[in-house]
């Protein structure tokens, strides 16, 4: 079996887990079904989940219903999903009213990962068991990208085979096979590590916030607020079924609760589902338990000296040196990581598994930076090296190449062909190449760099991206400087370059790889590459209304191109211009009309560059689309549109203002050539108001626009 066709999907379980797999798998595009023991408790539970949809709308695509239910969705689905509580005999009443209901060739997943899947399965008929497996996804299902796959003897390996491809290509996360195992590491390994880390922190008396600071600085992760985001309920239904699963398990009796984790269980705080756990938020405010007294406390930065010191040193000391010291940092380093470290080593020797895929499973599922044996080889901790020279130890004790991630593949990764200080050129491979802008604001001579490696041919089929976190935009402070000092002639020569450069994107083989941000003359320069490739969670917007401006980089002739054939759509655009409207993500920009149809988004962050990449072998360049005069009452929606956002407080006279200037372009301009000139005119007439002028210098010096 080399590919499973998975299109419907029928999620038991309408709590945490349930309701984040069930807007994640809409969010890409698959039809789901959410049930619970009455079709209320499911509607209830994906109301709770519905802010992780990409669109709010899509909410209406699930739905909701009762185990029972024969319109439910469980006969028709080709895939079946356990997120019910983790706990044995319930799950078993349910599997037998849910089985027979399932179609022969369904996949069948539970999330468990503190079960034994022999056990869940030893009731079920062969029939399912061959496509019978654990798919843990780590916890929070939006944030972390693991899913940890573990079978019994009776299930098939083709089939997991399959079914972990799919996870890959169609759900966006990275899946580890652990095998036979009896539970999985996120939770035998990852709820250990968090169970010792409050431990410890009760032990030494130390405050939570000294904690997460010590083990941010050396995992990556804050272990309390972790602990809150897993759920401390969760944490405890793990651990009694690990305690009884596994009582000869050398690490059992650390999986006994910390004193503070019993009280805050007695009172019902169990982290960020109930609003309070180990830190709890009011309004503005946050506060942090004191584990001795457990009441709530002003939270505060931490103070603790070893830690300023330690963190000033070069990361290749760092850890090293923490563990020696004879202070808080290294007193807690000593009870907690050393454990845990041996703790892997005792574990991997059990389970057989490669070091490879125990590090993986903590850097994908909790957000470490380092696994626990890339931490072990890092620090000298005994004798065994557990990485050499692009090799790792295998579970059979031989040494075997670290496979190349093709699939989440990096920039960085790939030969350099250029680089200088405004961009550097890489080999992708196949002729493609990647044109990464360096990070910063796109100053002039950024621009003329641009510009002029475009105009000499050197790169013609590529991928534009960035070396920074965020699509590099308009170089806010060089503008505001000119307008301020009335050099109108830089400014506008400034904003021509934009207009240029767009124009020359327009006219190359090229994609625009975005992620983080792309807002402003970002966007329009990645809207004139022929394609885009959008991390899912990019915010995507022109932010240039909030500015006191019009958008900048052919911002409005391309909004023109794009929605000219629709009246209604364009003038609803030009609404979302005048306001500055940033999208949360990419879904969001594409039904703003802020990207296009055959935009792509890209929902697995790694994946970011190779699916450019492929995009970049087949794209070409369009023909630009006519620029004809927009025909019926385009003014008249701007005009109302704008009014009605007045009066409901959403827009300033001032931002109606802008809207107005935006609407003559838009509307009145009657020549691409034409909307050029006067996106750039009206901006400059603009940036002499002093209210402008204001919003910019605030967002020069503060970071942000300022509502006047």
């Amino acid at each position: 079996m080399n590919e499973l066709l998975i299109r419907r999907v029928a999620v038991l379980g309408a709590g945490r887990e349930g309701g984040a797999l069930t807007t994640h798998l809409t969010n890409l595009g698959l039809s789901v079904s959410l049930l619970d023991a009455t079709p209320q408790i499911a509607a209830d539970g994906l109301e709770i989940a519905r802010y992780s949809l990409y669109v709010p709308e899509r909410a209406g695509e699930v739905r909701v219903a009762g185990y029972g239910d024969p319109a439910g969705g469980i006969e028709e689905a080709d895939w079946v999903v356990d997120a019910t509580a983790d706990r044995l005999e319930a799950r078993r009443e349910l599997y037998a009213s849910v089985v027979p209901r399932l179609r022969p060739d369904a996949i069948f997943t539970t999330c468990s990962s503190s079960l034994s899947v022999a056990t869940l399965a030893a009731t079920l008929p062969d029939f399912v068991c061959q496509r019978f497996m654990a798919a843990s996804f780590a916890l929070p299902v939006g944030d972390r990208r693991l899913v940890e796959i573990r079978t019994c003897p009776t299930t098939d390996a083709g089939i997991t085979n399959a079914f972990s491809e799919f996870l890959l290509e169609s759900v966006a996360r990275r899946p580890i096979i652990l095998g036979e195992t009896p539970a999985g590491l996120i939770a035998r390994y990852g709820a250990w590590c968090l169970c010792l880390a409050a431990d410890v922190a009760e032990k030494l008396r130390l405050d939570v916030e000294d904690v997460d600071a010590i083990t941010t600085l050396v995992l990556g992760q804050p272990v309390f607020q972790a602990i809150d985001a897993y759920g401390l309920d969760d944490i405890r239904d793990v651990a009694a079924n690990l305690q009884t699963g596994l009582p000869n398990d050398r690490g059992a009796r650390y999986l006994t609760l910390p004193g503070s984790f019993v009280g805050l269980l007695a009172r019902g705080w169990i982290g960020d589902r109930a609003g309070r756990g180990y830190f709890r938020r009011e309004g503005r405010e946050r506060l942090a338990l004191n584990l001795t007294t457990m009441a709530y406390r002003q939270a505060k930065d931490s103070s603790l000296p070893g830690l300023q010191s330690i963190a000033a040193l070069p990361e290749a000391n760092r850890l090293r040196t923490a563990l020696s010291g004879r202070d808080e940092v290294g007193e807690f380093l000593r009870e907690f990581l050393v454990p845990c470290l041996r703790y892997a080593e005792y574990l991997r020797a059990e389970t057989g598994l490669s070091v490879l895929d125990f590090d993986r499973t903590m850097e994908w599922g909790y957000g470490w930076e380092r696994g626990p044996f890339s931490l072990i080889d890092h620090i000298g901790l005994g004798s065994t090296r557990y990485y050499q020279a692009n090799t790792f130890l295998t579970g059979a004790g031989s040494y075997e190449p670290i496979p190349r991630e093709e699939v989440c593949q990096t920039v960085a990764d790939c030969p350099l062909l250029e680089s200088n200080e405004h961009y550097a050129i890489h080999d992708l491979g196949d002729s493609i190449q990647a044109v990464a802008i360096a990070q910063g604001p796109l100053t002039p001579s950024r621009i003329a760099a641009l510009s002029t490696l475009l105009q000499h041919g050197a790169v013609t089929q590529f991928v534009l991206a960035s070396k920074g976190d965020e699509f590099p935009s308009l170089d806010v402070a060089f503008l505001y400087e000119s307008l301020r000092t009335g050099s109108s002639l830089a400014a506008d020569a400034y904003l021509a370059s934009l207009q240029t450069l767009g124009e020359l994107l327009e006219k190359r083989n090229c994609v625009a790889a975005i992620s983080g941000r792309c807002v402003g003359a970002a966007l329009g320069l990645a809207l004139s590459c022929p394609a885009i490739v959008a991390i899912a969670e990019t915010e995507i917007g022109f932010i240039e209304g909030r500015l006191g401006m019009l958008p900048t980089a052919r911002g409005l002739a391309l909004m023109r191109r794009m929605h000219g054939d629709s009246t209604r759509r364009l003038g609803e655009v030009s609404i979302t211009l005048a306001e500055g409207i940033v999208a949360s993500n990419a879904d969001l920009a594409r039904n703003l009309g802020l990207l296009r149809p055959t935009d792509l988004t890209e929902y697995l962050p790694e994946r970011l560059l190779t699916t450019a990449k492929k995009v970049a072998q087949t794209v070409t360049v369009g023909t630009p689309s006519s620029f004809p005069l927009p025909e019926g009452p385009l003014v008249g929606i701007i005009d109302r549109g704008l009014s009605d956002r007045r009066a409901r407080g959403g827009l300033t006279d001032h931002d109606v203002a802008v809207g107005q200037r935006i609407r003559q372009v838009i509307a009145r301009t009657a020549t691409y050539e034409e909307c050029l000139d006067r996106e750039r005119a009206e901006t400059l007439d603009l940036g002499g108001k002093a209210l402008t002028l204001a919003r910019i210098r605030h967002m020069v010096e503060v970071g942000k626009p300022l509502r006047n």
